[in-house]
């Protein structure tokens, strides 16, 4: 549940108020963050097959390279439990296991300030290595 407003309250406290007595319950309050848009996935996989063809790789190969260098730093910045952290740490040594931790690494676990900073890096980025990528017209819904 998304709480925005008073009313939103109220709902969460009957929800809560509404569960059995007889059962053990676990209730985690967090800020909300929104993952990233369908804006912002089509226009990372419309600049990885632009990167893709300029080099002769394949688009997914082009989105393991892109979580490693730009959605990783920015998970493992906001690694507040440190979980993340550990495990990159056992993987930095080991190239296998750095590839399987890449894997399973998703844009989903971003949010969209957090996925549109790693499309404006890979941008610049690409862009000061003779890269042009396409800035369509749901660049601007992209890239907040």
């Amino acid at each position: 549940m998304i709480i925005r407003n008073e009313q939103n309250k109220l709902q969460a406290i009957e929800q809560v108020r509404g569960l059995q007595d007889d059962v053990e319950w676990e209730v985690t309050i967090k800020e909300y963050k929104e993952n990233r848009t369908n804006a912002q996935n089509n226009l990372m996989w419309m600049w990885h097959k632009v990167f893709a063809e300029k080099y002769g790789e394949t688009k997914e190969r082009v989105h393991h390279r892109f979580k490693y260098k730009y959605v990783i730093p920015i998970l493992l910045r906001e690694d507040r439990e440190g979980k993340l952290t550990k495990l990159y740490g056992l993987a930095e040594s080991d190239k296998d296991a750095m590839a399987a931790l890449v894997r399973v690494i998703s844009t989903t676990h971003l949010n969209t300030a957090e996925l549109s900073e790693a499309l404006t890096e890979y941008d610049r980025e690409s862009s000061a290595n003779g890269i042009a990528f396409p800035h369509p017209d749901i660049y601007h819904l992209a890239i907040r």
